[in-house]
């Protein structure tokens, strides 16, 4: 018997062209998706990093100037120096302190003599190791209880006969020269740079203000509205180069006047008014609740992109000029869409700036 086989259309088991190429471009905007993904996650995670790297600078720092001035010698002979440079340039403070310091010079008395006392100060300056970009730098000073090494034993405020007013040599300022060496560019340069440490190589700029026992926050160590009303009561000189007035047989200013000398950035307090007889004492951190620090702190990564030798200051982060702290107008500086082009540095850097303030009880 014959037999016959239907005919038919016959069967395959693949694909065509077009399903192979659809199949591919889907697998191409997956990859492609994925790596998006993956960019986003990978930036996502350096800019956490940036922060993480600058909040933890940042506590870092400011828990070592709260230990420092936690224990600040707070006496009306111990001289302190917190200069406001001007320029937009970064402040210096420096006082005597117990905190840790280095014994840098040969007591040829013996370690039995190292004082308890150090000279400490902050500064944002370059150095050997940072030549391209300031950094924060900390120094502690060890000093000597006897005149073995005549430039590592403490400073005291002495006062002519006759005067409150403390001579020049005896101030951190007018000793400045045998302490560190150089009192030019605001206290910034010195040629003992062994005692000066880098503690903070991210930050890259340091203001200070004061909050004042009346409340109120401002650039000078002193009130400016004296207890008392005008004219009867004390008042605030606020004198260009002069040292307070101490003769006039009708003086102006009463006990507990405030005189000012911008020059030396230094405050008097007037103990006494008497007719061409007046006594100011110096108000040192009288008048001082507590000292308001403000960091601009840039991570190590953004550094690395931006010219070298470029500061972060300018207008762009300037100096404290009211009453409010300078944190307000830093922060608003670095979130404005000019900010990059007024430092002449690239944006992606300039997004990393962050900005940290700290208030430190004087107590």
């Amino acid at each position: 018997m014959d037999q016959t086989v239907s005919g038919g259309t016959p069967s395959s088991d693949g694909f065509t062209l077009v399903e192979l190429l659809v199949a591919m471009a889907v697998l191409a905007m997956f990859v492609v998706l994925m790596a998006q993904l993956l960019e986003s996650a990978s930036q996502a995670s350096r800019s956490s990093g940036k922060r993480t790297d600058a909040d933890s600078q940042a506590r870092m720092v400011f828990d070592r100037m709260a230990g420092d001035l936690s224990r600040m010698v707070r006496r009306p002979d111990a001289d302190c120096l917190f200069y406001k440079n001007t320029n937009n340039a970064s402040d210096v403070m420096y006082f005597y302190s117990e905190g840790p310091a280095y014994f840098t010079n040969t007591n040829s008395a013996g370690a039995s003599n190292n004082g308890t006392v150090s000279l400490i100060g902050y500064r944002v300056a370059t150095n050997a190791m940072y030549t391209n970009n300031p950094v924060l730098e900390r120094l502690g000073k060890g000093l000597y209880w006897t005149n073995a090494a005549s430039t590592n034993i403490p400073i005291f405020l002495t006062t002519p006969s006759g005067s409150a007013i403390p001579t020049n040599p005896s101030t951190l300022a007018g000793n400045w020269a045998s302490l560190l060496g150089t009192a030019a560019g605001g206290y910034t340069n010195t040629t003992d740079t062994n005692c000066f440490q880098t503690l903070g190589d991210l930050v890259c700029r340091m203001e200070i203000q004061f909050l004042l026992t009346d409340g109120t926050v401002s650039d000078r160590p002193i009130l400016s509205n004296a207890p008392g009303n005008w004219p009867t009561g004390p008042t605030f000189f606020n004198a260009t180069t002069s040292d307070p007035a101490t003769t006039s047989a009708t003086p102006t200013y009463t006990t507990g006047s405030r005189w000012w000398n911008s020059s030396t950035q230094r405050g008097y307090l007037c103990t006494s008014a008497a007719s061409n007889a007046a006594v100011w004492s110096p108000i040192g951190t009288r008048d001082v609740t507590a000292l308001v620090v403000t960091l601009a702190i840039l991570d190590a990564t953004s550094r690395k992109i931006i010219p070298a030798g470029t500061a972060i200051n300018g207008t762009a982060l300037a100096d404290s000029s009211s009453s409010n702290p300078v944190a307000t107008s830093w922060m608003s500086a670095v979130t404005n869409s000019s900010f990059a082009g007024s430092l002449g540095i690239p944006r992606a850097a300039a997004s990393q700036v962050r900005i940290f303030q700290r208030t430190f009880p004087l107590q």
